[in-house]
């Protein structure tokens, strides 16, 4: 790989990198992610470039990489070839940080935060399409050992031109190569945190997996978050709902159900109605058919 040198906080970071041919750096604004800007390389394309710094990172070991990497580098190069995530242009490796180039998701072409995507297309068909693509690409990648924790709608990204979806913060995964490891990890975003994870007690990723799930679909049907806070998990707050259709109240509550025992399995979300009823929608059908 062609070798590359940036530092996203630091004027010197810009000056090697305007050396090395990248021009037009600059925060990418629709896509609010911690380290991440946008870029033309030396070949005139645009790329989005991430940074991790070494100082804050749990660094592991790749037989790819002379040294030890962060461990978001080392699931990128796990899921390198998955349809789901960003495809890496280039990397470097310095003494105190590492910078990725990845492809560039440009909103021209249709690329948006599956978040904004339900706020101002909200297209039923699509939206259900973009969240069974989003469990999906979960449960494929978790058989690659890799264990999504951070579930939200701010890191995915879904194109309502193609219909495509990416995943685009590897950040908080686990890897495990354990179908369903039994742990405590208090990585993520609280509004999606289950009841287990709250109570820092160790329990089966998936069923942190799904309880995050059924948060997600609340915030995309409902427009507000349902737990705002840990004190509504904890007392069992009861979800109120105004948007959503029957099989979406109903996937919702059997996914955030306080007990795990009484929760949806991972797997049964994809016999849910919730999923089943999209294969045989009209708005789904349309939508697929003007690919």
């Amino acid at each position: 790989m062609n070798i590359i040198t940036f530092n996203y906080y630091t004027m010197q970071a810009h000056n090697n990198l305007r050396k090395l041919g990248y021009t037009k750096m600059d925060h990418l604004k629709y896509l609010n992610l911690a380290g991440v800007s946008v870029a033309n390389n030396v070949n005139g394309e645009t790329v989005l470039l991430k940074s991790f710094y070494y100082g804050n990172s749990n660094l592991v070991t790749h037989p790819d990489y002379a040294k030890t990497i962060p461990n978001e580098m080392f699931i990128m190069k796990v899921l390198e070839k998955d349809d789901s995530i960003l495809n890496v242009l280039d990397y470097h490796d310095d003494k105190e940080w590492k910078i990725v180039a990845m492809k560039f998701l440009d909103e021209e072409d249709g690329w948006c935060s599956l978040g904004s995507f339900a706020d101002n297309i909200g297209h039923p068909g699509m939206l259900r399409h973009f969240i069974i693509n989003f469990m999906e690409a979960v449960d494929r990648i978790s058989k690659m050992g890799v264990h999504y924790i951070d579930i939200k709608i701010e890191n995915v990204m879904v194109n309502y031109k193609t219909l495509d979806m990416k995943i685009i913060d590897l950040h908080d995964c686990l890897y495990d190569t354990r179908a369903n490891p039994i742990v405590h990890i208090e990585k993520g975003t609280k509004v999606y945190f289950s009841p287990e994870v709250i109570s820092s007690r160790k329990s089966p990723v998936k069923d942190r997996q799904v309880f995050a799930f059924g948060c997600l679909v609340y915030r995309l049907y409902e427009q507000t978050y349902a737990f705002e806070n840990i004190g509504e998990r904890m007392d069992r707050h009861v979800l109120q709902f105004e948007n959503s259709p029957l099989d979406v109240q109903n996937f919702v509550l059997a996914c955030t159900q306080y007990r795990p025992k009484n929760r949806l399995k991972f797997n049964d979300m994809f016999t849910h109605p919730f999923v089943t009823n999209l294969l045989s929608s009209r708005s789904y059908i349309e939508c697929m058919s003007s690919r």
